[in-house]
């Protein structure tokens, strides 16, 4: 199964912001597009945070809740920025059944990590500080965490869909090899995973995949599996 490596960037704003008694939503402030082929060749999608209760917790977690003025200036300055990977430079997730002696089997999910996937947080992280300027903020020096395996929930690619189909992959209709009626309609039939949100992109890619097989003879077979429209 494929994946959108997850990380995040805090940073600090150049200004300070009182926060005490705001009232906000926990949904991003603003949404990012880095599209730079020095970084990487696929775009990295970002999620700009600013204040949420949670930064309390994170910060009486460090050395500066026994300095509270210096807490409270760094609440009113902390920011977060989500960001995701495009599969290809993302982990990948090894998904299996596991027999039990006694009782059904267990599905287990492994993490399998990718080489170079780091490195290119890396030089996110590298070119987001030099964008300072205009964010009018600075990423914190070594404070730039990677997600663990599944931690973004932008995964798929299980049974990816080519134009021509082999064990494990699916046809142009999602229908996994060998099965004439089974139509995969959600990620899992994507070829590869996009670092922005799925939602609308699975919505279209579905209504493609109905529209098309409502177009089939009635008893669509093996041989019809060929006309099928790509």
């Amino acid at each position: 199964m494929l994946e959108s490596q997850y990380f995040l960037i805090p940073l600090l704003h150049w200004r300070r912001f009182p926060v005490a008694d705001q009232r906000l939503q926990t949904l991003s402030q603003l949404c990012l597009r880095l599209r730079d082929p020095e970084v990487t060749p696929r775009d990295v999608h970002l999620l700009l945070y600013t204040y949420s209760p949670l930064y309390r917790a994170a910060l009486d977690a460090t050395p500066l809740r026994w300095a509270p003025p210096l807490r409270r200036a760094a609440l009113e300055r902390l920011l977060a920025l989500q960001g995701y990977l495009h599969s290809d430079v993302s982990p990948r997730l090894a998904v299996s059944l596991r027999r039990n002696a006694a009782g059904p089997p267990t599905l287990v999910v492994e993490g399998r990590a990718r080489p170079g996937t780091a490195a290119t947080v890396r030089r996110v992280e590298a070119r987001v500080r030099s964008l300072s300027p205009l964010l009018r903020a600075s990423p914190i020096p070594f404070a730039t965490r990677l997600g663990p395996p599944g931690k973004s929930f932008h995964s798929g690619g299980s049974f990816p869909m080519r134009r021509d189909p082999g064990p494990g992959d699916a046809d142009a209709l999602g229908r996994p090899a060998g099965l004439a009626r089974v139509h995969l309609v959600d990620a899992s039939a994507f070829p590869t995973i996009p670092a922005t949100n799925l939602t609308l992109s699975v919505m279209a890619n579905a209504y493609r995949i109905a529209v098309a097989s409502c177009a089939l003879e009635p008893h669509a077979g093996g041989p019809d599996r060929a006309r099928a429209p790509a």
